[in-house]
């Protein structure tokens, strides 16, 4: 398990992008407390979590439960790197990104192959033994938004 927001201790290991986030009992997908992300309009709101487990050989899938409370949908990334992406400048084609539209009410459960992200930069394979940021944001927001994240976790 990477995250459930079950311990309030656990908002430390996340970083607010032009957002703002707390413990939520809003909705939750596993046990009672999500993470409740407050995002205004702008060009890149959201959060990423950032104190976790680095190595990430031993896993096949990253798993991540997202939902939109709002009345209008919205679309989201799911941005991965690792620590030599820091290196490059942050280029685009150097990272994983996966988008999804959540739409209102939506529960979306987000399931994302190892291997994918293994493969996702250009011009190498991203190093598994030192994933670096995981970020959940939205693009070209025109209004405030919400999303609540709940249950990061990889699996074998």
């Amino acid at each position: 398990m990477l995250s459930s927001f079950e311990r309030s201790r656990e908002l430390g290991s996340w970083a607010r992008y032009k957002s703002k986030f707390e413990r939520s009992t809003e909705w939750a997908s596993h046990g009672e407390y999500s993470l409740k992300a407050t995002m205004p309009p702008g060009e890149y709101p959201g959060v990423g979590m950032v104190w976790f487990q680095h190595d990430w050989r031993e896993y096949s899938r990253l798993q991540l439960d997202l939902m939109n409370p709002g009345d209008t949908a919205f679309p989201v990334t799911v941005k991965i790197f690792d620590e030599y992406h820091t290196r490059t400048g942050f280029q685009h084609n150097d990272r994983f990104g996966r988008d999804y539209t959540l739409e209102p009410g939506a529960n979306v459960a987000v399931d994302i192959d190892l291997a994918d992200v293994e493969s996702a930069p250009l011009s190498r394979k991203m190093n598994l033994k030192w994933i670096w940021v995981i970020e959940v944001f939205s693009h070209d927001l025109q209004q405030t938004r919400v999303l609540h994240v709940d249950h990061l976790r990889l699996v074998k």
